[in-house]
């Protein structure tokens, strides 16, 4: 067959199954599936002066399954894959604009892969600005010799969306989904490839969808290297976050989440680390699976209720916990987390100062005598500032600040607790000449019923007078048996105690 034979056939051909035909740049396809796309193009150019119009047509295998790739002049004979050949085959510019017109999947699959790779040296770093021509060939031909698995990423945001210092990234990320891909893999004892990416990098149906979801190759690229382990508690922010939508009527879950999975993915970015210093907190203070509650607490309540985003909330949170210390019932999750938090900072510097530990412990000795127990009610007299700091942060307020005048011997604070759950805080006292002068419960609320009569019931059997408004009146009240109070001091400090009470003993009898 003479070549302008070949040529009018390959033409007509073009005419008559043109994916996109225009006057300079037309392409019909034999094959379009499976990752192998075969067929011929024709690409109209002028040369001289007077112009003359050459008219090229080639034919071309894109085979992507076994990274072949070919093109071909009307004789049938293999061309060097030079820019000027790659550029005519796949019509340079006229790309995009097919893509834009016809609608095609191949095409605009075809115009990703120019587009994203047509121009990015695979030796380009990320401050260097410099760059090949755009080619639309040479982003096909660079897919199928170096990044193949790219022709099942065209439709994914990222490989679209990136800008100069993501080149590298893109890059990078090609070629670890790539290496996972070309991992053997036993079937029925035969060694073969994997040819689906998403059992590849072993993500679920819906992690292979949020990696494709990302606005950069950046973020992508940190999801893959994330690992099950933080990929899960995405996927748990997720469903969490949506049932909290469906229970109250919010609507943010997807925002609210796609902030938190940012922050867990990026490395540099500190909400990470304050991430793991929560997580490692909470592992130390819960039984319970505490992940739900901690999503349900940060989304749930300091971004819709607070008016914190995640960012603000982890490290608030972070900070709060740093400044508890040793807190025997610590309060996970505040109610109000930037008060809470302010309070624990300032109880925090009063911890570090020791000067009022002496003062504190000699109150305690003057006024041991009003601790005791009835019922399932306990009555403590604060005995080291480590005490009052605890109870200050239990209760999310600022008692630390009583702590020097409780050592120079201005007031007493005192706790009120359950026999039952005597590590938690219930109400807070302060007693001063005989009176109780203050009295409230958690968040500086009021006392209740029962809190009300158990606290008038102490301070009748002691000789106390109640005064205030945030203690019920109750009429009626007995006065109760009250018995001695064991076990709730630090050993250390309680057998300290009992040291100087023997030594003041011997000096009396001197």
């Amino acid at each position: 067959m003479k070549q302008s034979d070949i040529k009018e056939f390959a033409l007509a051909y073009i005419k008559d199954y043109a994916e996109y035909d225009s006057p300079s740049w037309s392409i019909a396809f034999y094959s379009k599936q499976g990752g192998v796309y075969s067929g011929v193009s024709r690409y109209r150019t002028y040369t001289g002066y007077p112009s003359k119009e050459i008219v090229r047509v080639y034919g071309f295998i894109v085979d992507f399954v076994h990274k072949f790739f070919s093109i071909e002049g009307v004789t049938g004979k293999q061309l060097k894959k030079t820019a000027g050949n790659l550029n005519d085959v796949f019509g340079r510019d006229s790309l995009a604009l097919a893509a834009e017109r016809t609608g095609s999947p191949v095409l605009n699959k075809f115009y990703a892969l120019a587009d994203a790779l047509g121009n990015v040296p695979d030796n380009i770093g990320y401050w260097d600005t410099s760059r090949e021509a755009p080619n639309t060939g040479r982003g096909i031909y660079r897919a199928i010799t170096k990044y193949p698995v790219a022709e099942q990423l065209t439709e994914c945001e990222w490989f679209h969306q990136y800008a100069s210092h993501d080149v590298e990234e893109l890059r990078e990320l090609l070629l670890l989904l790539q290496s996972n891909l070309d991992k053997p893999v036993i079937v029925k004892g035969k060694t073969t490839k994997q040819s689906n990416l998403r059992k590849a990098i072993g993500f679920s149906v819906k992690q292979y969808k949020t990696m494709g979801e990302f606005s950069n190759a950046h973020m992508a690229k940190r999801y893959v290297e994330a690992g099950s382990g933080i990929l899960n508690v995405i996927d748990r922010a997720y469903a969490i976050t949506a049932q909290v939508d469906a229970e109250r009527g919010y609507h943010n879950a997807d925002e609210w989440c796609r902030e938190f999975s940012t922050s867990l993915l990026e490395r540099y970015y500190n909400t990470t680390e304050s991430w793991r210093s929560v997580n490692k907190w909470l592992h130390a203070h819960t039984e319970s699976d505490f992940i739900p509650n901690l999503i349900r607490y940060l989304y749930g309540s300091c971004f819709h209720q607070q008016a914190l985003t995640y960012s603000y909330a982890i490290n608030y949170l972070k900070d709060y916990y740093l400044c508890l210390g040793n807190v025997k019932k610590p309060v996970k999750y505040p109610r109000y987390l930037a008060t809470a938090h302010d309070v624990a900072s300032a109880n925090a510097k009063a911890r570090g100062d020791s000067k009022y530990k002496s003062g504190v412990m000699s109150n305690y000795r003057d006024n041991k005598k009003l601790e005791g127990k009835f019922g399932n009610y306990a009555f403590i007299v604060a005995m080291t500032p480590e005490e009052i700091i605890d109870e200050a942060n239990q209760q999310s307020n600022c008692v630390a600040g009583y702590i020097s005048s409780v050592a120079n011997h201005s007031t007493t604070i005192m706790f009120m607790r359950k026999l039952d759950n005597i590590d938690s805080s219930w109400v807070t006292f302060e007693v001063r000449e005989g009176s109780i002068v203050q009295a409230y419960a958690t968040y500086n609320a009021p006392l209740n019923e029962e809190q009300s009569k158990a606290l008038r019931q102490f301070a009748k059997a002691n000789e106390l007078t109640v005064e205030l408004g945030s203690v019920r009146k109750i009429d009626g009240i007995v006065k109760p048996k009250i018995k001695e109070l064991k076990g709730f001091h630090s050993e250390v400090e309680v057998e300290e105690d009992e040291k100087e009470d023997k030594f003041k003993a011997r000096i009396v009898a001197a």
